[in-house]
């Protein structure tokens, strides 16, 4: 789960998965390189995993809010990563392979020898599955999936209405793996510009569903009420070309 805290001192609640569906929206969108469709689906599906967890927040004693995707428990967060990997393993190999190996990159081995173990025995079956083509864009494809899950972690935790302090310093975009280097300049809360305009339609619509916390809670069965009764609202952002 992400986690946006407001100015109003609200608590905006993104899906995992749900960001990861947009990062595949704005790949599919890009002008600068014509990005294959088999890749297209996997940006989309990378966050599949989280689905179980994110719909049964898990309470965070330290912060009185769900755990979101840095503080989530290590094993409990292995878990559901091996879990969702094997689902994502029978609908494609090349997206299982690419998202075992985007966990598997998180993982210390020291920590978590079992699930790093088991992961690269998976990529190892995966691999035997996949061409030669596809093996060949391996990297470039996992390139990829880092640049526009930064996007999207960009459009969901950023704005004028964030608090910045609680924003993770590593949000920041990179270079794309084609060399395309963005500026972006905020507006409001719901237009965003960038330079040089990468997509290939003349304005982009980013759709961002999302529950409204108002407050933090004092335990698990606190969470679990505020949840039930928290809002749910829709953040249509407009990227524009500056």
């Amino acid at each position: 789960m992400l986690i946006r805290p407001t100015l109003e001192g609200t608590f905006e609640c993104i899906y995992q998965e749900h960001h990861a569906l947009l990062s595949g929206v704005l790949a599919g969108a890009w002008a600068p390189s014509c990005l294959d469709s088999r890749l297209l689906q996997a940006m989309g599906l990378h966050d599949t995993p989280w689905r179980s967890c994110d719909a049964a927040p898990l309470f965070d004693a330290r912060s009185g809010l769900p755990h979101d995707f840095i503080s989530y428990p290590e094993l409990e967060k292995y878990a559901f990563y091996s879990s969702g990997t094997d689902d994502l393993e029978r609908v494609d190999p090349l997206a299982a392979y690419l998202v075992s190996r985007r966990y598997a990159g998180f993982a210390d081995p020291g920590k978590s020898p079992q699930f790093c173990d088991s992961e690269a025995e998976r990529q190892r079956r995966l691999l035997l599955l996949l061409s030669a083509k596809e093996q060949a864009t391996i990297e470039v494809a996992l390139s990829w999936i880092d640049f526009f899950d930064i996007f999207s972690l960009y459009l969901c935790l950023t704005g004028p209405r964030a608090r910045q302090e609680a924003l993770p310093s590593w949000v920041t975009l990179p270079r794309a793996p084609d060399a395309t280097e963005l500026a972006f300049s905020w507006v409001d809360d719901l237009t965003l510009r960038l330079s040089p305009w990468p997509f290939t339609v003349p304005e982009l619509n980013a759709r961002i569903y999302l529950r409204v916390l108002a407050q933090r809670s004092a335990d698990a069965a606190g969470l679990q009420a505020n949840w039930g009764a928290a809002e749910h609202r829709v953040r249509d952002v407009r990227l524009l070309p500056r």
